[in-house]
Formats: structure tokens, C-alpha cells, sequence
């Protein structure tokens, strides 16, 4: 009876936390991770094109954080505490490339009270 009970408590609690955050859809309707591909590959040539399809809204103690599924903290002590999405792309030695951003789109956010990052502990 002791498992039973032990069991349908983990189940709520695991439930709770997962249905306390509100996903909120730019691109679709259900949580998903950041899609990175590769769309060009040459010589002196790598396109890569990421797209983020919603974060999610947590509202707790008179703040909001915000996440993303594989967003990592950035960890800025005072700074809003806010997701970043990272990726590693492997340039060879001989490589004489540059950087730069073809296109981008971007949304204004209006949230309030984020929670300020208590950096790196």
C-alpha cells in the first residue's frame, strides 16, 4: 500500500511540475527543441539556420522565468535570467571563413518582473 501511495505521489508531483509552465507558440503548437540544420556546406562556406518554435512562461513568486527545451542559463550575475541555445560547428584548420548573419527575424516580448541570474554559484 506504502508503494501505491509512493508511487501516485511521484506521479502527481511529476505532473504538477510539468503542467505549472505555459508554452508559448511562435511557430508551434506543442513544446519542441530549437531546430539547428545545416542547409550549405563548402570550402570556405557553412549556412546554418536555427528556429525557435516557443519558450515557456513559468509565473512563481512574483516573477517569470523563461525557458526553452535545451536552453542553458546565461548565468550573468544581476543580469535578467534569461535561455540561450548553443551549438558547435567544427571549421577545419585550413578554414579561412568569416562570420556573418544573412537573415533574422525577432520578436518584442512584453514580460515582466524576470528574474535577475544569481550567476555562476
Amino acid at each position: 500500500m506504502k508503494n501505491i501511495l509512493k508511487i501516485f505521489s511521484s506521479l502527481f508531483f511529476s505532473l504538477s511540475i510539468l503542467f505549472s509552465k505555459d508554452w508559448i507558440d511562435i511557430g508551434s503548437s506543442s513544446p519542441s527543441k530549437p531546430v539547428w540544420e545545416v542547409n550549405n556546406i563548402s570550402e570556405d562556406n557553412i549556412e546554418i539556420s536555427f528556429e525557435l518554435n516557443g519558450y515557456f512562461i513559468e509565473k512563481k513568486d512574483g516573477g517569470s522565468q523563461i525557458t526553452f527545451p535545451d536552453g542553458v542559463p546565461i548565468l550573468k550575475n544581476g543580469a535578467p535570467e534569461l535561455p540561450r541555445a548553443t551549438n558547435s560547428v567544427i571549421i577545419p584548420d585550413i578554414a579561412k571563413m568569416d562570420l556573418a548573419i544573412l537573415s533574422s527575424k525577432y520578436y518584442e516580448v512584453l514580460i515582466e518582473n524576470i528574474f535577475p541570474s544569481k550567476g555562476n554559484i
